[in-house]
């Protein structure tokens, strides 16, 4: 399945930046490479984590202090 332009040069964005190879690109598509799997898995703990922050902020904010 094709994807849009948008989206490839955003991910040969991401791949120059960290220069490595996230997607095996065929005709048919795109696959993520092992390290692409890794990253992506990477990227879901991040923002999971700091999901877990700012809950854990708003959670503070709204105690009485004193």
């Amino acid at each position: 399945m094709p994807y849009e332009p948008e989206l490839q040069a955003a991910l040969a964005a991401v791949e120059r930046t960290l220069k490595i190879k996230l997607f095996e690109r065929t005709p048919g598509g795109i696959t993520p490479t092992p390290a692409g799997l890794r990253y992506y898995k990477r990227c879901v703990e991040a923002v999971g984590t700091l999901e877990q922050a700012a809950e854990e902020a708003r959670s503070l904010a709204g105690q009485v202090s004193g």
